[in-house]
Parts: C-alpha cells; sequence; structure tokens
C-alpha cells in the first residue's frame, strides 16, 4: 500500500527508548532489510517492505526539504542525523532520530526514539518549514523551488536557535538524544545474552566491549563541548586584553613625552610595555586562527563518537537478532545487511581514533602559541610593575600610576582566562589520549567483527538451520 493512500491519524505509534531501528537501501531508494523493531512498528510485514521504495512510511507532516537534506549528505558520501516523523501503515505516527550513512549498494540507517527539549523545538521548526513549502508550491509548479523554500526556512530557524549550519545542529541533536537516552534509560539498557551461534556471539562480544570503551569516551564530551565555548569567549577576551595593553602604553609613551625631566626611565619602560603588547596581539591572533580548524575537528569528534556508539549497540542487538532469526528466508539479505553494519562500525571506530589524534596534535599546538602568550604575559607583568614602581617614586607622575595600575589589573584578569583555557585543553587532550592508548584494542576488535560477519558466516548460518 502506498503512503498516499493511507489517512493520517493523529496518535502515536508506541515504542520504548531502548528499541533501535535498523534498515539497509539500495541506491534506488528500495529497502533492503529491516530489523525485527522497524518492521514491527511500521505495521507492514517483512515481505511488504523489501523491495518497497523507503518513502512507503512517509508523513505528510514531513517537509520535503528534510529529504533533500538526506539525499544530499549521502551522495556526498555523508553521515547526517536528522529528526523524521514516519507513518506506520495504519496510519499512526512514530518519530526518529535518524542516522544515515552511505554504504556498499547503498546506505544504512539507525534510528532512535527522541527524548531531548531539543525534539520540540524541531518540531516547531517542521512545522513552520511545511506551511513555506505549502505557500511556495501553490505559488509555483515548481516542486524543486518549494523544497529549497523549505530548507532555507529550517537553516533560519536553526541559526536563530544558535547553530551556524546543520552540521553544527545535527551533531548537537545526536549528542543530546544519546545524553537523554542514557540518563532515562542508564544500567537498564537491553544487553541481550546468550547466543549459542559462535561466531554470533563473538561479534555481540566485541561490539559490546567497543561500546564500553565509546561510552567512556561519550560521557567526556562536555569537556570537548566546554573548550569549543572557551575557545570562541576566551580568545576574544584576551585579544581585548591585548588591544587595551597596547592603548595604554600609547598612552604611557604620551605622557612620559610630557615630563619635562627625568622622563627616560618612564619612556623606555612605556615602550617596552609596547613592543611586549604588539608582540602579545599577534601571538594571539596566531591563537585564534588555530582555533578555527579545532573547533570543526570537536564538532567531528562529537558526531563520530555518538554514531559509533549507537552503530556499536545496534550490531549487537543485531547479532542477538540473527541468531534468533537464522532460519529466515532472507538470510541471505540478512548477512549482508550484517556485513554492512560491521563494516560502518568499524569504520566509524577507526575514524574516531583519526579524529582524536589530529585533535591532540592541533591542541599540541594550540597549548605551545599559548604558552608562548603566558611567557609574553609575565613579562608585561614585570615591566608594569617597573613602571608602577618608577611613577611612584615620582612627584609628577600621577597619571603613570593610573595607567600602570590598569595595565595590572588587565594582566591580571588576562592571566586568569589563559589559566582556565589551559586547564580544558589539558583535560580534553588527556581525555582523548585515553581513548588513543585504547586504540590497538579497539581496532582489533572491530577487525575481529569485520571479519566474524563477513560472508564466511553464511555457511555456519545455514548449518544451524
Amino acid at each position: 500500500m502506498s503512503a498516499a493512500n493511507i489517512r493520517p491519524i493523529a496518535e502515536p505509534r508506541e515504542f520504548t527508548l531502548e528499541e533501535l531501528f535498523f534498515s539497509t537501501t539500495d541506491l534506488q531508494g528500495r529497502i533492503t532489510y529491516g530489523n525485527p523493531v522497524f518492521v514491527r512498528i511500521s505495521g507492514y510485514s517483512e515481505d511488504e517492505l523489501l523491495g518497497s521504495p523507503h518513502n512507503i512510511i512517509r508523513h505528510p507532516d514531513m517537509p520535503r526539504a528534510v529529504f533533500k537534506l538526506l539525499w544530499d549528505y549521502i551522495e556526498d558520501g555523508r553521515t547526517i542525523a536528522a529528526y523524521v516523523k514516519n507513518m506506520a501503515q495504519d496510519g499512526r505516527y512514530y518519530w526518529v532520530l535518524a542516522v544515515a550513512m552511505p554504504c556498499d549498494g547503498g546506505y544504512l540507517s539507525v534510528r532512535l526514539k527522541p527524548s531531548s527539549p531539543l525534539f520540540t523545538t524541531v518540531q516547531d521548526i517542521y512545522r513552520e518549514a511545511l506551511a513555506v513549502e505549502t505557500a511556495a508550491a501553490a505559488d509555483a509548479s515548481d516542486r524543486r523551488a518549494a523544497m529549497e523554500a523549505g530548507g532555507a526556512k529550517i537553516i533560519e530557524r536553526l541559526r536563530q536557535h544558535g547553530f551556524a549550519s546543520y552540521d553544527d545542529f545535527m551533531r548537537e541533536a545526536l549528542s543530546r538524544e544519546l545524553g537523554a537516552r542514557s540518563e532515562t534509560l542508564g544500567a537498564t539498557i537491553r544487553r541481550p545474552t546468550g547466543i549459542e551461534h559462535p561466531t554470533l556471539h563473538a561479534i555481540q562480544r566485541d561490539c559490546r566491549q567497543v561500546g564500553d570503551l565509546l561510552e567512556h569516551l561519550f560521557a567526556s564530551l562536555g569537556l570537548f563541548k566546554r573548550l569549543n565555548q572557551e575557545l570562541v569567549e576566551k580568545s576574544s577576551g584576551l585579544y581585548d586584553m591585548a588591544e587595551t595593553l597596547h592603548y595604554e602604553s600609547l598612552n604611557a609613551k604620551i605622557a612620559a613625552s610630557k615630563l619635562e625631566h627625568g622622563a627616560a626611565v618612564l619612556g623606555a619602560i612605556s615602550r617596552e610595555l609596547s613592543a611586549a603588547s604588539r608582540d602579545t596581539e599577534s601571538r594571539i591572533s596566531r591563537f585564534i586562527e588555530l582555533t578555527h580548524p579545532i573547533a570543526s575537528l570537536i564538532g567531528d569528534v562529537i558526531f563520530d563518537v555518538g554514531a559509533a556508539r549507537l552503530e556499536s549497540e545496534i550490531c549487537t542487538l543485531f547479532a542477538f537478532e540473527l541468531a534468533q532469526h537464522a532460519d529466515s528466508n532472507n538470510g541471505e539479505l540478512v548477512r549482508k545487511s550484517l556485513q554492512r553494519l560491521a563494516d560502518e562500525t568499524a569504520s566509524r571506530g577507526r575514524a574516531v581514533e583519526t579524529r582524536l589524534r589530529e585533535l591532540m596534535g592541533a591542541m599540541d599546538g594550540l597549548n605551545t602559541v599559548a604558552s608562548e602568550i603566558m611567557a609574553k604575559v609575565a613579562e608585561m607583568k614585570a615591566v608594569q610593575f617597573a613602571g608602577a614602581k618608577e611613577a611612584l617614586s615620582r612627584n609628577d607622575a600621577a597619571g603613570f600610576v593610573t595607567i600602570f595600575n590598569a595595565v595590572g589589573d588587565r594582566i591580571a584578569r588576562g592571566k586568569e582566562d589563559w589559566g582556565m583555557l589551559l586547564e580544558t585543553i589539558a583535560a580534553c587532550r588527556r581525555c582523548a589520549a585515553d581513548f588513543v592508548i585504547n586504540a590497538p584494542v579497539v581496532r582489533r576488535l572491530l577487525d575481529a567483527v569485520q571479519r566474524n560477519a563477513s560472508d564466511s558466516i553464511a555457511d555456519q548460518l545455514v548449518a544451524a538451520r
């Protein structure tokens, strides 16, 4: 039955937070596999789903612009996370956060039930985007133009909520949804055991171990988010500090030139302070330049860790489901889907390691420049102290005392800001290093998952029937 022939019902199709959907689709958008959760919630039989276009579950409340985004990312070889409202065969709806990615022969999608406050915001944005699309479609027959109008509205509203791009939004969405899910479920997340099939048991065991390592890293992602925020806030403030010090040093030079007698020492101190402030300003500019790629890397790390964690969990469940249905009539499709999922899980896990190594290198470069700036700040503090001491020894240098006291206060605030930033950088680097230290173990586990999910599993499954 086509979705166009189903009457939507304003009633949800219930499923639990711990349940995860998994499906694969070919290059033409036809469903090649759907796990039991997907089959049950969709309301269709497995035979009805297989070979059908994925839009068989499309809900008319969904802006077409979201699907355009999905296909644009996938066709570009990228992974995307998007909230999607689907329609079951009986007309009821169900919302998911879908993480879709290209794979061999098509794409695969892992989906979970949204539960974070961000979900409510997205529903409002989608309603506005759909209204824009509907109005645009009424004015013109060009469906693409209507989708572009809806897409522009989505991006506009996301920016109003503080997201600079869709990439920024989807990274935060995945992180928040996984965090909300973990907070609600805690240790009750279902981890089925008791698989007798040796190969599937090994897949489940190895994916669980990878998931545990990723869970530890995921729990520390707040540090990386804090670093991103501090890089923006502190860098701007520190640049202002350098400009302020340069301005005050010019004031000191001008004041020194107006003194009639014995101003050589104060003039020299003012020039030294001016030179140090210009040098510091240059280094801070370099520091800010280095923060831009780090912000992007942190965003990638946050997204990849979340996606890898989700994929390792669904791979664990998939192994259990496959063991329970080893005699499925669609065994070959199931095995291919397991292989695709295992390949993607392994690829994502390795990507996490690569990103973290890149981030560690970038943070080392940042730390080097930051240490140089701290040394310059200490140098300026010494110059400021000498200037204040000299000014206090003169009866005609009250203006200097005010200037050098202001310089001292600004240096103290800057030093405190730099100290906090360096502490956060160090904490993030330690967190990344902890995972990288375990990288050989993760690689070994992921290699084993891929190997066990390879075509050789077919003979064992057939024998198990």
